[in-house]
């Protein structure tokens, strides 16, 4: 029997559009969560008595100026307590567990359900690097390298994408079209020009 090994947290990519999110807490913490959020456009809604003003100015965003309640978790896809009180972000943890919804404690992995990640991201890419929240000043600077990496990769990533459906409807054979795909990524590192010429004379080859 093969022996199962523990690799901590596992990187599930999710869809958080038009989810909702509560953040507990309104400083400096908080804003460096929800500005690593704003691109993938969740429902916002911060809780705290007080509010930094960078966070104040972002648009579509719910803040309530108050003290947290636990009926704030109420329609709640995710948490994110980012308050100086442990006992409180332990309370929330607590609860959140209880009733099956995702939370993030600022800066205390033991107390997480889901941790965030050092987003590498490029139009087209995004590489997520984590060290189960053991360095994540190592993950930053493995970010710094990976950005560089993937800066020429919207226009690779397009090529793909334009001839993926064409490809996959005219090669049956899945080793083939592996092929085909890893042509195609070859002449986009090269800089090649990718025509509808070329791709037809690959797929033409292909073909069974």
């Amino acid at each position: 029997m093969r022996k199962r090994v523990s690799m901590g947290y596992f990187p599930f990519f999710v869809d958080v559009e038009n989810q909702n999110c509560l953040v507990v807490g309104g400083g400096v913490v908080a804003l460096r969560k929800i500005e690593k959020l704003l691109p993938f456009n969740p429902k916002i809604t911060v809780v705290s008595p007080k509010v930094h003003k960078e966070i104040l100015s972002i648009e579509n965003i719910n803040i309530i100026k108050r003290k947290f309640d636990f009926n704030d978790l109420k329609g709640k896809s995710f948490v994110i307590t980012a308050t100086n009180d442990k006992a409180l972000n332990k309370e929330i943890y607590n609860s959140c567990k209880e009733n099956n919804i995702p939370v993030n404690t600022v800066d205390d992995k033991d107390n997480c359900s889901f941790i965030f990640p050092a987003l590498a991201r490029n139009k087209g890419v995004t590489v997520a690097i984590s060290t189960s929240g053991k360095s994540p000043l190592y993950a930053k600077y493995l970010r710094k390298k990976i950005e560089n990496l993937i800066q020429d990769s919207e226009s690779i990533v397009d090529n793909l994408s334009k001839y993926r459906a064409k490809i996959k409807d005219e090669i049956s054979l899945e080793e083939n079209r592996k092929v085909a795909f890893e042509k195609l990524l070859d002449y986009s590192l090269n800089n090649e020009n990718i025509t509808d010429d070329l791709v037809d004379k690959i797929i033409k080859g292909l073909s069974v």
